[in-house]
Protein backbone atom coordinates (compact mmCIF):
# COMPACT_ATOMS: atom_id res chain seq x y z
CA UNK A 1 0.00 0.00 0.00
CA UNK A 2 1.51 3.31 -1.15
CA UNK A 3 -0.19 6.68 -0.06
CA UNK A 4 -1.13 10.20 -1.44
CA UNK A 5 -1.02 13.28 0.52
CA UNK A 6 -2.17 16.47 0.87
CA UNK A 7 -0.86 17.92 4.06
CA UNK A 8 0.58 14.47 5.38
CA UNK A 9 1.77 11.32 4.37
CA UNK A 10 0.18 7.61 5.15
CA UNK A 11 1.96 4.00 4.52
CA UNK A 12 3.94 1.67 5.63
CA UNK A 13 5.97 -1.12 3.28
CA UNK A 14 4.97 -4.18 6.06
CA UNK A 15 1.33 -3.17 4.57
CA UNK A 16 2.34 -3.09 1.04
CA UNK A 17 0.56 -6.46 0.09
CA UNK A 18 -2.32 -6.28 2.38
CA UNK A 19 -5.33 -4.66 1.91
CA UNK A 20 -6.38 -1.55 3.37
CA UNK A 21 -9.71 -2.00 4.45
CA UNK A 22 -10.92 -5.12 6.06
CA UNK A 23 -14.47 -5.66 7.35
CA UNK A 24 -14.36 -5.39 11.24
CA UNK A 25 -18.06 -5.38 11.50
CA UNK A 26 -21.15 -6.51 10.68
CA UNK A 27 -24.62 -4.89 11.24
CA UNK A 28 -27.92 -6.75 9.95
CA UNK A 29 -30.59 -4.84 11.49
CA UNK A 30 -34.54 -7.16 11.04
CA UNK A 31 -36.33 -5.60 8.34
CA UNK A 32 -38.75 -4.38 10.97
CA UNK A 33 -36.73 -2.62 13.03
CA UNK A 34 -38.19 1.01 13.18
CA UNK A 35 -39.60 2.54 10.12
CA UNK A 36 -36.21 1.11 8.31
CA UNK A 37 -36.23 -2.10 5.90
CA UNK A 38 -33.08 -1.60 4.77
CA UNK A 39 -30.67 -4.71 5.29
CA UNK A 40 -26.51 -3.81 4.98
CA UNK A 41 -23.39 -3.85 6.63
CA UNK A 42 -21.27 -1.25 7.99
CA UNK A 43 -17.70 -1.57 6.99
CA UNK A 44 -14.79 0.16 9.03
CA UNK A 45 -11.68 1.09 7.09
CA UNK A 46 -8.60 0.46 9.13
CA UNK A 47 -5.10 1.72 7.71
CA UNK A 48 -1.84 2.85 10.19
CA UNK A 49 -1.85 6.11 11.34
CA UNK A 50 1.22 7.81 10.17
CA UNK A 51 3.57 8.15 12.83
CA UNK A 52 5.46 11.30 12.48
CA UNK A 53 5.00 14.96 13.10
CA UNK A 54 5.05 16.99 10.55
CA UNK A 55 6.35 20.36 10.80
CA UNK A 56 3.10 21.62 7.91
CA UNK A 57 0.87 21.15 10.63
CA UNK A 58 2.27 23.77 12.90
CA UNK A 59 2.62 26.26 10.37
CA UNK A 60 0.39 29.29 10.47
CA UNK A 61 -1.00 28.64 7.04
CA UNK A 62 -1.62 25.91 4.69
CA UNK A 63 -1.39 25.81 1.07
CA UNK A 64 -2.83 28.71 -0.81
CA UNK A 65 -2.53 31.23 2.25
CA UNK A 66 -5.35 29.28 3.78
CA UNK A 67 -4.66 30.10 7.69
CA UNK A 68 -4.03 27.03 9.28
CA UNK A 69 -6.74 28.01 12.00
CA UNK A 70 -9.70 26.97 9.29
CA UNK A 71 -7.77 23.62 8.18
CA UNK A 72 -7.31 21.74 11.77
CA UNK A 73 -9.81 20.66 13.90
CA UNK A 74 -10.62 17.58 16.27
CA UNK A 75 -12.43 15.46 13.57
CA UNK A 76 -9.80 16.06 10.37
CA UNK A 77 -9.26 18.58 8.06
CA UNK A 78 -12.08 21.80 7.80
CA UNK A 79 -10.62 22.48 4.44
CA UNK A 80 -7.91 21.18 1.89
CA UNK A 81 -9.07 17.27 2.96
CA UNK A 82 -8.16 14.59 0.63
CA UNK A 83 -11.90 14.18 -0.51
CA UNK A 84 -11.13 16.95 -2.41
CA UNK A 85 -8.51 15.71 -4.44
CA UNK A 86 -10.77 13.48 -6.79
CA UNK A 87 -9.42 11.16 -9.59
CA UNK A 88 -5.77 12.22 -11.45
CA UNK A 89 -5.14 10.92 -14.69
CA UNK A 90 -2.20 12.21 -16.37
CA UNK A 91 0.47 11.99 -18.09
CA UNK A 92 3.16 9.62 -15.95
CA UNK A 93 7.00 9.66 -16.21
CA UNK A 94 9.73 7.45 -14.68
CA UNK A 95 12.99 9.06 -13.67
CA UNK A 96 15.15 6.19 -12.49
CA UNK A 97 17.98 7.13 -10.82
CA UNK A 98 19.32 4.09 -10.33
CA UNK A 99 20.43 4.09 -14.74
CA UNK A 100 23.26 6.42 -13.23
CA UNK A 101 23.90 4.10 -10.00
CA UNK A 102 23.84 0.42 -8.93
CA UNK A 103 22.86 1.73 -5.61
CA UNK A 104 21.76 5.10 -3.84
CA UNK A 105 22.45 4.60 0.08
CA UNK A 106 20.84 6.49 2.64
CA UNK A 107 21.05 10.20 3.23
CA UNK A 108 21.80 10.85 -0.96
CA UNK A 109 20.61 13.70 -2.03
CA UNK A 110 19.00 13.69 -5.81
CA UNK A 111 19.31 16.94 -7.03
CA UNK A 112 17.78 18.71 -9.92
CA UNK A 113 20.97 18.04 -12.04
CA UNK A 114 20.05 14.07 -11.07
CA UNK A 115 16.59 13.92 -12.56
CA UNK A 116 17.47 16.40 -15.94
CA UNK A 117 20.57 13.74 -16.49
CA UNK A 118 17.67 10.85 -15.69
CA UNK A 119 15.10 12.53 -18.53
CA UNK A 120 18.03 12.88 -20.90
CA UNK A 121 18.97 9.49 -21.05
CA UNK A 122 15.56 8.54 -22.08
CA UNK A 123 15.24 11.53 -24.49
CA UNK A 124 11.86 12.80 -22.63
CA UNK A 125 11.20 16.01 -20.82
CA UNK A 126 8.63 16.98 -18.35
CA UNK A 127 5.33 19.13 -19.34
CA UNK A 128 3.05 20.90 -16.39
CA UNK A 129 0.18 18.49 -15.46
CA UNK A 130 2.62 15.46 -15.16
CA UNK A 131 3.18 13.06 -12.78
CA UNK A 132 7.15 12.59 -11.88
CA UNK A 133 7.84 9.32 -10.17
CA UNK A 134 11.13 8.95 -9.07
CA UNK A 135 13.18 5.48 -8.46
CA UNK A 136 15.55 5.51 -6.09
CA UNK A 137 15.86 1.12 -5.45
CA UNK A 138 15.34 1.62 -1.74
CA UNK A 139 11.61 0.16 -1.22
CA UNK A 140 13.31 -2.57 -2.87
CA UNK A 141 15.90 -2.95 -0.55
CA UNK A 142 13.74 -3.25 2.64
CA UNK A 143 13.56 -5.71 5.18
CA UNK A 144 11.37 -5.76 7.96
CA UNK A 145 14.03 -7.41 10.79
CA UNK A 146 16.63 -4.17 9.63
CA UNK A 147 15.40 -1.34 11.39
CA UNK A 148 18.09 1.34 10.25
CA UNK A 149 15.94 0.90 7.21
CA UNK A 150 13.80 3.81 8.74
CA UNK A 151 16.44 5.70 9.67
CA UNK A 152 17.55 7.10 6.46
CA UNK A 153 16.75 6.94 2.20
CA UNK A 154 17.93 8.46 -0.44
CA UNK A 155 15.86 11.14 -2.19
CA UNK A 156 15.24 14.63 -3.78
CA UNK A 157 16.86 17.48 -2.46
CA UNK A 158 15.06 20.94 -1.95
CA UNK A 159 16.30 22.72 -4.88
CA UNK A 160 14.89 19.56 -7.04
CA UNK A 161 11.87 19.79 -5.41
CA UNK A 162 11.49 23.50 -6.57
CA UNK A 163 12.62 22.30 -9.69
CA UNK A 164 10.12 19.54 -10.19
CA UNK A 165 7.73 22.28 -9.11
CA UNK A 166 8.57 24.35 -11.62
CA UNK A 167 7.92 22.02 -14.13
CA UNK A 168 4.40 22.07 -13.48
CA UNK A 169 3.93 18.83 -11.98
CA UNK A 170 0.74 17.73 -10.02
CA UNK A 171 2.48 15.25 -8.23
CA UNK A 172 5.94 13.79 -7.24
CA UNK A 173 6.12 10.29 -6.07
CA UNK A 174 9.30 7.85 -4.97
CA UNK A 175 9.91 4.08 -3.98
CA UNK A 176 10.71 5.10 -0.56
CA UNK A 177 8.85 6.81 2.63
CA UNK A 178 9.48 9.95 2.13
CA UNK A 179 9.99 11.35 -1.21
CA UNK A 180 12.87 13.65 0.47
CA UNK A 181 16.55 12.84 1.19
CA UNK A 182 16.71 11.54 4.86
CA UNK A 183 18.90 12.88 6.66
CA UNK A 184 18.81 16.44 4.73
CA UNK A 185 22.20 18.04 4.73
CA UNK A 186 20.57 21.43 6.16
CA UNK A 187 19.30 19.32 8.81
CA UNK A 188 15.66 20.78 8.27
CA UNK A 189 13.21 18.03 8.28
CA UNK A 190 10.55 18.12 5.92
CA UNK A 191 11.73 20.92 3.69
CA UNK A 192 10.67 19.46 0.40
CA UNK A 193 6.84 18.61 2.00
CA UNK A 194 6.54 22.01 2.83
CA UNK A 195 8.16 23.16 -0.27
CA UNK A 196 5.77 21.01 -2.46
CA UNK A 197 2.36 20.69 -0.36
CA UNK A 198 2.64 23.77 1.58
CA UNK A 199 4.25 26.11 -0.48
CA UNK A 200 3.26 24.66 -4.35
CA UNK A 201 0.27 22.46 -3.78
CA UNK A 202 1.92 19.03 -5.15
CA UNK A 203 0.90 15.87 -4.27
CA UNK A 204 3.16 13.65 -2.59
CA UNK A 205 3.11 9.40 -3.24
CA UNK A 206 5.28 7.69 -0.98
CA UNK A 207 6.02 3.84 -1.26
CA UNK A 208 5.32 3.56 -4.98
CA UNK A 209 6.84 -0.09 -6.26
CA UNK A 210 7.86 1.50 -9.57
CA UNK A 211 10.53 -2.27 -9.56
CA UNK A 212 7.98 -3.52 -12.63
CA UNK A 213 7.89 0.17 -14.72
CA UNK A 214 11.53 -0.43 -14.99
CA UNK A 215 11.34 -4.06 -15.86
CA UNK A 216 8.92 -2.97 -18.49
CA UNK A 217 11.56 0.03 -19.26
CA UNK A 218 8.88 2.47 -19.90
CA UNK A 219 9.88 5.85 -19.03
CA UNK A 220 6.04 7.58 -20.16
CA UNK A 221 2.83 5.69 -19.32
CA UNK A 222 -0.81 6.96 -18.49
CA UNK A 223 -0.82 7.09 -14.98
CA UNK A 224 -4.34 6.93 -12.56
CA UNK A 225 -4.58 7.32 -8.67
CA UNK A 226 -7.92 7.66 -7.22
CA UNK A 227 -7.42 8.16 -3.27
CA UNK A 228 -10.47 7.43 -0.73
CA UNK A 229 -12.15 10.40 -0.24
CA UNK A 230 -12.16 10.61 3.56
CA UNK A 231 -13.80 13.74 4.66
CA UNK A 232 -11.35 15.52 6.27
CA UNK A 233 -8.69 13.34 6.07
CA UNK A 234 -5.22 14.54 5.27
CA UNK A 235 -4.35 11.65 3.04
CA UNK A 236 -5.16 8.22 1.62
CA UNK A 237 -3.75 4.67 0.78
CA UNK A 238 -4.16 4.60 -2.71
CA UNK A 239 -3.54 1.58 -5.95
CA UNK A 240 -2.30 3.76 -8.33
CA UNK A 241 -2.14 1.84 -12.06
CA UNK A 242 0.21 3.19 -14.83
CA UNK A 243 -0.93 1.92 -18.41
CA UNK A 244 1.61 1.55 -21.50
Amino acid sequence: MCAVAVQAALGHPEESAGSACRLVHELEPPLNAGRSRYRGRARTCLARPHGDSHRESELPQAYNGVPASEVRSATGARRLGIEKVGGVVCRGVLLDLLGQSARLEAGRAITASDLQRALREVGTELHPGDAALIRTGWLARFDERDLTWYEGEPGIDLDAARWLADQGVVLVGADNFAVEVVPAASGEPLSVHLALLQERGVYLLELVDLEPLARAAVSTFTFILAPLRITGGVASPVNPLAII
